[in-house]
């Protein structure tokens, strides 16, 4: 990997572990805290997790030995953190430009498994977009719009058996410093949502 490529996909990585620690935060604020989200950052990355929902679609560790080289006392603390909560479900995100290159040696040391590798993130011009064949309105979305946003989200993802709390990850972030969501309209009906998370310059 040569270094600017590098560069960017650390910044990337950064980025996306504060974005994650900020939707946990999110939903923490939540009046009661329903689905015991915990953020700790008392290491870097950032580590959070979901206590209602053992689940490593949400047990994610993004960021490890980017914006400084793993330990493995790092290691340790992570799976700590999670066994800690009653957490069996985590997952690490690796990515290729993380250091030091013994990290997944310590990682398969304390138990975990290597997975299929898969690209998680993936940047392009936006002049490689097709632009949309017909008109579609895209409407900001406000506070106005969370439980549609969220009730739309958990259709979105198959998860029906867990509708309602996911309802609330998923509107957490609305109106929420620094998320930007957008919404397609068919006519009145909520038919697509996205979200854009800016942080810094």
């Amino acid at each position: 990997m040569n270094a600017d490529l590098r560069r960017l996909a650390v910044t990337v990585e950064i980025h996306e572990a504060k974005v994650w620690a900020a939707c946990f935060e999110a939903t923490a604020a939540i009046p009661g805290n329903p689905l015991d989200a915990i953020v700790d950052r008392s290491i870097k990355p950032p580590l959070a997790l979901l206590g209602a929902i053992d689940s490593d679609q949400f047990n994610r560790v993004v960021c490890l030995g980017l914006s400084t080289p793993a330990t493995e006392d790092m290691v340790s603390d992570v799976v700590g953190f999670y066994q800690s909560h009653g957490q069996s479900h985590f997952r690490i995100e690796l990515s290729p430009a993380a250091s030091p290159p013994e990290l997944s040696h310590w990682l398969e040391m304390v138990g975990l498994r290597s997975d299929e590798e898969t690209t998680t993130k993936m940047w392009r011009s936006t002049e490689q977009t097709p632009l949309p064949s017909t008109k579609v309105e895209v409407r900001r979305l406000g506070g106005e719009h969370r439980d549609a946003i969220g009730e739309l989200s958990a259709i979105a993802w198959s998860a029906w058996a867990s509708a309602a709390p996911l309802s609330l990850w998923f509107g957490a972030t609305v109106g929420a410093q620094s998320f930007h969501h957008y919404g397609i309209f068919d006519g009145d009906r909520l038919v697509s949502v996205g979200a854009l998370a800016v942080a810094g310059t």
